[in-house]
């Protein structure tokens, strides 16, 4: 794995200012961990802005991460709800599957507000998987 290479160049990179680096090392983070916890056979391939791109059976999959407390402010991420800028995405990043994944860290106590997002975003239709991620149990569940 080379999650010590890519901490590096996020430290390292001079157009990244120190918000986005901390943005960029938390979403690395979360990348490992979702791996480590769901399926240890993914290969972690890369990453870009906001997606991070991996090779599940052989297949080139991205993966975005969300994290829950940007329910509160769903407009952040608003073109990720989008079908064009999701079949731009990915294109652009030569991934044939998406998947999203809500990062929290204490996921029984809001799951009401999770699958009501869910519906009114109708984020399963645009992803090919979603999972919820707890991160401090790392346990990743994949919603049907």
């Amino acid at each position: 794995m080379y999650a010590q290479k890519w901490f590096d160049e996020v430290l390292l990179n001079p157009m990244l200012d120190e918000e986005q680096q901390e943005i960029k090392i938390i979403q690395l983070t979360d990348l490992i961990r979702f791996v480590e916890s769901y399926n240890p056979s993914i290969e972690i391939i890369g990453y870009s802005h906001s997606l991070n791109i991996v090779s599940d059976e052989n297949i080139r999959k991205g993966i975005l991460f969300y994290d829950y407390k940007l329910l509160q402010h769903p407009l952040f991420f608003s073109s990720f709800f989008s079908h064009s800028y999701l079949e731009i995405l990915k294109i652009q990043n030569n991934v044939h599957e998406l998947w999203f994944v809500f990062v929290d860290d204490n996921l029984n106590a809001e799951c009401q507000n999770i699958e009501k997002f869910i519906k009114e975003n109708n984020v399963a239709e645009m992803y090919d998987k979603v999972f919820l991620f707890d991160f401090f149990e790392s346990k990743a569940s994949k919603l049907d």
